[in-house]
C-alpha cells in the first residue's frame, strides 16, 4: 500500500467524521496503545472571578466531562444536547461576552475541545440520533443496533480535538486519530458471533502509531466588542502519519496536502464567542443551516510561564526605551550638525586679498606687492 493510499484513506476518514458532527472542528492529540484517556478539566482559572459565573462554570465544566467520558467529542443524543445546551446557556446568563482586554490575552493559543453540538437550525434542540434510536425521513424511528453504537461511540473517543489559533488571521484545526489494531477495540461489548472471524483481523497492518489530519483555515476577526465574532474559511488540508511500516516515517512527515481555493466560499462559517476567560471558551457558530456549540478548554499558565512572559515584556519595553534615547540622541546630532552648517553658510567667505594694505600704508604696500609677486599671483616687478 502506498503513502497516497494512506493519505487518502485517512482524509476520508476525517472527512466523514467532520461532516458528521462538525464541518470545523479539529483535533490533535492521540497516543499509541491504548485509547485516549479521558481528561477531566477543571475550572481553575486566575480570573474566574464573580460569584455567579464560577458555580456555573464549574456546572458546566462537570456535565462536559460527563458527556465527553459516556459520549465522546461529538454529542450526537438528543437528550444529551439538550443537557449540555442548558448548562452552556447557565454560564452565558450570568456573565458578559469576552472584552477587548480578554481578547489581547486569552484568544491566541491551543483550545482542547471538550464538547460539541451541531444541529439542523429547522428544528433546534433535536438530532437525528438517539442513544438507542435512529430517526430516518418517511420511515420514522429505527432502532440503531448495539454493534453500531459501539463503533460510533469507539470512533468517537479516539478522537482528540484542538483548535489551534496562531493569529487573528490563521485558525487550524486537528483531528488526531487513534488507530484501532484489532475489532474487539472498535467493539468493545463483545463481536458478533458472525464476525467471530474477523476478530483477530489485524486493522492496522501499516502500523501506523499516529495519524493526524489538519484544517487550516483563513480567519478574519469581524468585531471584537459588543460580541467577539470570528470568520473561517477553510484552505487547505494537510495529511499526516507516524508508522513503524517501510512505507511510513516513525517520526511523523506530511502524505498529502490539498489547496482548497474555492473553501473560503463553500466551507465557511461565522462563530461569536460567548463567553471566555484564561482556561475556558465557549463559541456558537453557523455553516449553512447548521448551528454548532462548542465548549474549549485550555491550560493555564504556570507561574514560571507568567514570570516569563513578563520578563519577556519588560524586555521588549526596555529596548524600546533604549531604542527611544538612542533615537533623541541621533535627532539631536542631527540637529547640531544642521545648525553648524548653517553658521558656517551664513558667514562672508574668506578673500584671498585678506592681506591687502589698507589705504595711505606705503610699507604695507610694498610688502603686500611682494608677497604677490612671491606666491604667483602677480608677475615680478
Amino acid at each position: 500500500m502506498s503513502r497516497y493510499n494512506v493519505a487518502s484513506s485517512l482524509l476520508l476518514l476525517a472527512t466523514f467524521t467532520t461532516n458528521t458532527a462538525s464541518a470545523f472542528t479539529s483535533a490533535p492529540g492521540a497516543k499509541t496503545g491504548v485509547a485516549f484517556q479521558q481528561q477531566t478539566f477543571s475550572s481553575t482559572s486566575l480570573f474566574a472571578g464573580s460569584l455567579a459565573i464560577a458555580p456555573a462554570k464549574e456546572n458546566l465544566l462537570s456535565v462536559a466531562n460527563r458527556i465527553r467520558s459516556e459520549e465522546g467529542i461529538f454529542v450526537l443524543d438528543a437528550e444529551t444536547q439538550s443537557e449540555f445546551r442548558n448548562a452552556v446557556s447557565e454560564l452565558e446568563a450570568v456573565s458578559n461576552p469576552p472584552s477587548s482586554a480578554e481578547y489581547e490575552s486569552f484568544f491566541e493559543g491551543d483550545w482542547t475541545l471538550v464538547c460539541t453540538t451541531a444541529s439542523s437550525s429547522s428544528k433546534k434542540g433535536s438530532s437525528p440520533f438517539g442513544k438507542d434510536k435512529l430517526k430516518l425521513p418517511f420511515i420514522g424511528e429505527i432502532e440503531i443496533p448495539e454493534i453500531i453504537q459501539d463503533v460510533r461511540k469507539s470512533v468517537n473517543n479516539r478522537l482528540k480535538v484542538t483548535q489551534r489559533i496562531k493569529s487573528s488571521s490563521r485558525i487550524d484545526h486537528i483531528l488526531e486519530i487513534e488507530p484501532a489494531n484489532e475489532l474487539t477495540e472498535i467493539i468493545p461489548s463483545g463481536v458478533p458471533e458472525a464476525l467471530s472471524a474477523l476478530s483477530s483481523l489485524n486493522l492496522n497492518p501499516l502500523e501506523v502509531t499516529d495519524a493526524k489530519v489538519t484544517l487550516i483555515h483563513k480567519a478574519e476577526v469581524q468585531s471584537v466588542t459588543p460580541v467577539l465574532r470570528t470568520k473561517l474559511g477553510l484552505e487547505s488540508v494537510v495529511v499526516s502519519a507516524a508508522g513503524t511500516s517501510q512505507y511510513l516515517d516513525t517520526a511523523g512527515a506530511d502524505l498529502l496536502g490539498i489547496n482548497l481555493p474555492l473553501g473560503e466560499f463553500l466551507n465557511a462559517g461565522t462563530f461569536d464567542t460567548t463567553y471566555m476567560d484564561d482556561t475556558l471558551r465557549i463559541s456558537r457558530g453557523k455553516v449553512g443551516v447548521v448551528d454548532q456549540l462548542r465548549v474549549f478548554v485550555k491550560e493555564p499558565k504556570t507561574a514560571a510561564e507568567i514570570d516569563s512572559a513578563a520578563a519577556a515584556a519588560a524586555e521588549i519595553t526596555s529596548m524600546s526605551v533604549d531604542e527611544t534615547e538612542m533615537s533623541v540622541e541621533v535627532e539631536m546630532e542631527v540637529e547640531e550638525t544642521k545648525v553648524s552648517d548653517e553658521e558656517e553658510e551664513s558667514s562672508p567667505p574668506a578673500s584671498d586679498d585678506d592681506d591687502a594694505p589698507t589705504n595711505g600704508d606705503s610699507s604695507s604696500s610694498d610688502k603686500y606687492m611682494k608677497n604677490r609677486a612671491d606666491d604667483g599671483r602677480l608677475p615680478p616687478p
